[in-house]
């Protein structure tokens, strides 16, 4: 009875840690551009194989606020909305080790994975080196800031509609005029961010390969290159050799030999006239014992 006791108290520890070691410690910092909280929208992480849910997260005044927590390795549904001001809000989840898991605004709805390799010190592939690995980078390159502004104030009619496509300009009745996000701080003013990844080139950068691409900024790993004595097309480089084993010998003198006289489709027309002669013989023995 006591080894039994002692068996299931191992067992126990054991899963205990395996589970302790199947999560990832990860921090949400949750930011308003005004300063006034998310106005009721919430963050919330759903496990898509019915284990641990985290959240809903949010503050109610500030610019800023961050939990942390210990996250369990599964595929999880991230929503992020519900809020007044969606336009406002803007959060991170990322690692211990400064790695971002993801990133968005409001409304979002998107999966996450998280592994245990996600939060790793070094990231398996991290071609632009930006401390995010590309597993779960939005941009695997640079990104292009592109913020056009433009002025609501133009537009003094209620059905001159057009402001209502960009993102945090509405009408507002008390001004008699369109503003942005119902504040006159933004002096009717609306951004438009069409910003873009800048990805970076992949391809082969070894000059001695057949696909070596001179504008590639990272090395793909797929580098394709001849075999001895053929070039990238696949011909043959070295006609006097015969035989194509590199060397100029006794078996392609026996070629030219066994050919000699020939006037069609011949083996050994060395200087292409259609025959085999004493000039292809002479050729032969010019380049007799050099490697090819």
């Amino acid at each position: 009875m006591k080894y039994s006791i002692s068996i299931i108290l191992f067992i126990s520890l054991f899963s205990f840690s395996e589970a302790y070691s199947q999560s990832t410690w990860v921090t949400l910092e949750m930011n308003d551009q005004y300063g006034d909280g998310w106005n009721g929208d919430t963050w919330t992480a759903t496990s898509t194989s019915g284990g641990s849910n985290y959240g809903p997260f949010t503050f109610d005044s500030g610019f800023s606020e961050s939990q942390s927590f210990s996250m369990a390795e599964d595929s999880y549904d991230i929503i992020c909305d519900f809020g007044t001001y969606a336009y406002e809000t803007s959060w991170s989840l990322i690692c211990d080790n400064g790695t971002i898991l993801a990133s968005g605004g409001s409304p979002y709805n998107s999966m996450l994975n998280i592994a245990a390799s996600s939060c790793s010190t070094d990231c398996l592939n991290d071609l632009d080196e930006d401390n995010i690995c590309d597993e779960n980078d939005d941009c695997v390159g640079v990104w292009i800031e592109d913020i056009e502004t433009g002025n609501c104030s133009i537009y003094t009619s209620y059905g001159q509609d057009v402001c209502t496509s960009y993102t945090g300009c509405e009408w507002v009745y008390s001004w008699g005029g369109w503003g942005a996000g119902g504040s006159n701080d933004c002096m009717y003013t609306y951004e438009v961010d069409n910003g873009y990844c800048e990805a970076l080139l992949i391809g082969c950068t070894d000059s001695e390969a057949c696909n070596y691409n001179s504008e590639a900024e990272v090395e793909s790993g797929e580098c394709t290159f001849t075999e001895v004595g053929y070039d990238c097309d696949g011909f043959f480089l070295c006609p006097i050799d015969l035989d194509t084993n590199g060397y100029v010998g006794v078996p392609d003198l026996l070629i030219i030999l066994s050919n000699f006289g020939c006037v069609s489709d011949c083996s050994g027309d060395l200087n292409g006239d259609g025959t085999v002669a004493i000039d292809d013989l002479l050729g032969m023995l010019s380049s007799f014992g050099n490697p090819c």
